[in-house]
């Protein structure tokens, strides 16, 4: 009995956690510009899965986000981690600000990838329902990608990004909103996060 507790302790502490999950780069175009992203999936699912649309904070498509990614394909999705800063990554603040800062420069850019990254999961991924998920930067193009697509988004998950308050603009929008804020961010400040509730 102990050599087979032994035994199961042993391939737990030596089996991938996610073994079956799969990604690799992708490429989809945007007017001639060719985007990249990585996409997940775990290939013990069959048939259509959901998915996810993962858009990174202000740092960039980063090792933490692509683990993110893969957790998100270990439950059965598949996920297409979006690289809105061309293959750039900060490892400081002021190198995220100016990452962040040439994206909302660049706010048609942005939007067009997000667009494209859409396309791709829905068109060539088959996914029959769609959510986006953000951190920061990303939570804030998570509500950003709903006001995009208001009746084909299934769900968005907005981590203490940027809102949108105007009512206008947030009614058209059919998908479920989960946003996840903190009591003492100023960057968010509670009363917003009540105003857009």
């Amino acid at each position: 009995m102990h050599k087979i507790v032994a035994g199961l302790i042993f391939l737990l502490l030596n089996t991938p956690l996610f073994a079956a999950v799969q990604s690799k780069t992708i490429e989809y175009q945007d007017d001639g510009v060719t985007l990249t992203g990585y996409l997940y999936w775990d290939d013990a699912v069959q048939g259509a899965r959901p998915g996810v649309l993962v858009i990174h904070e202000w740092w960039g498509l980063n090792d933490n986000i692509r683990a993110m990614a893969e957790r998100l394909a270990a439950e059965g999705y598949i996920v297409l981690a979006v690289d809105l800063f061309g293959g750039q990554a900060a490892t400081n603040p002021e190198a995220a600000r100016q990452l962040m800062l040439r994206a909302v420069e660049n706010r048609d850019s942005v939007t067009s990838n997000i667009q494209q990254a859409y396309a791709f999961v829905s068109n060539t991924a088959g996914a029959p329902r769609i959510a986006s998920l953000g951190w920061c930067f990303g939570g804030g193009w998570s509500l950003n990608t709903a006001m995009l697509f208001p009746t084909e988004l299934d769900a968005a998950v907005i981590y203490y990004g940027r809102l949108v308050t105007d009512p206008t603009a947030l009614e058209p929008i059919r998908a479920r909103l989960l946003g996840v804020f903190g009591n003492e961010d100023q960057g968010i400040p509670p009363e917003v996060v009540d105003e857009f509730a």
